[in-house]
């Protein structure tokens, strides 16, 4: 879609005080979801039978193997993709540190 576009494709990074490694500003991730939910709008057009999705939730394996050979990882976690913000029923609210770590200061109305 950034080719299309001709602007640049987005990058998974770390935020300004976090040299993990880990990426966890998932820009390109977050694109690539949205460009895939573009695809299934345009097909939905063209089969109006088609089935639509709101939602997508996925396991992420990230960081070390808590032990050798585990299929549990010291930050395995959960995602959910949720299109239509009206379907969130509650939301914890993320520390204010957080929200400006993660250049996101706009959640919930404050900075």
């Amino acid at each position: 879609m950034a080719e299309n576009t001709g602007s640049p494709i987005p990058k998974n990074v770390d935020p300004a005080k976090d040299l993990t490694g880990n990426r966890i500003l998932r820009r390109l991730d977050c694109a690539v979801m949205n460009y895939l939910f573009e695809i299934q709008k345009t097909a939905q057009e063209t089969d109006p039978n088609g089935q639509s999705f709101l939602t997508v939730r996925a396991l992420f394996p990230e960081g070390d193997e808590l032990y050798p050979n585990a299929g549990f990882w010291e930050k395995t976690h959960i995602q959910i993709c949720v299109r239509e913000p009206e379907r969130v029923l509650g939301v914890f609210r993320i520390p204010v540190w957080q929200r400006q770590e993660l250049e996101m200061p706009f959640l919930y109305g404050r900075s």
